[in-house]
Formats: C-alpha cells, sequence, structure tokens
C-alpha cells in the first residue's frame, strides 16, 4: 500500500481516475449529506478545483480523468489542454449533464 498526497511521490502511470473533492467551499449542501459525509470528501476551494488543478499539474499520465460539477466542465476542460492534454473531451452522465473530463496525450 502507498500512502500519499496526490500523486507526488509517484512515477508515470498509464491512468489517472479520480473524484476529488469538487464542492465549492460556500456551497450549500442538503442536510442529509452534510451529516454523513466528511467535509474533506467534499469542498475544494472556492471555486472547487483547488485538488484537480494540484493533480493536473503533478499527472505525468497520457490518460488523466475526472468526475466533475456539471458548472466545471469548461474550466477543467481548459486546465487540462493548458497543461498539454492534445485531447479533451467532456463526457455526459446518463441524465445528459457533463461529468466526466478525459484527457489523453494522444491526439485525434
Amino acid at each position: 500500500m502507498f500512502v500519499g498526497d496526490l500523486l507526488s511521490g509517484v512515477g508515470r502511470v498509464d491512468a489517472v481516475l479520480a473524484n476529488l473533492p469538487y464542492v465549492e467551499d460556500d456551497a450549500a449542501l442538503p442536510p442529509d449529506v452534510v451529516r454523513f459525509e466528511p467535509s474533506g470528501a467534499l469542498f475544494g476551494g472556492p471555486d472547487g478545483l483547488d485538488l484537480v488543478r494540484r493533480l493536473i499539474a503533478q499527472a505525468s499520465a497520457p490518460l488523466l480523468a475526472f468526475e466533475i460539477a456539471p458548472e466545471q466542465a469548461c474550466a477543467v476542460a481548459g486546465l487540462m489542454g493548458d497543461a498539454g492534454y492534445a485531447r479533451v473531451e467532456v463526457l455526459r452522465d446518463l441524465a445528459g449533464r457533463e461529468r466526466v473530463v478525459v484527457g489523453r496525450e494522444d491526439g485525434p
């Protein structure tokens, strides 16, 4: 088992799939969510993307994917493009909401 801070100390891997905390710090959540989920598993900074930014900066993988809130899709796709991922796509969940951003190092 390896314990670390995101990918710190981890070399190149084939893929990184992450469901990091992505809720904005001041977001109001339903009581049942707040009651059963620790805040560290939910809140990701003022715009919810603090850990996403850190992981993108650390990732050394040809495939990187994040579960995100639908309103964050464009921002995360932009961050991944800025980080050098040649092919970035946003995938929708079964309800049609943009929920996953995938970046690949290889081109189209």
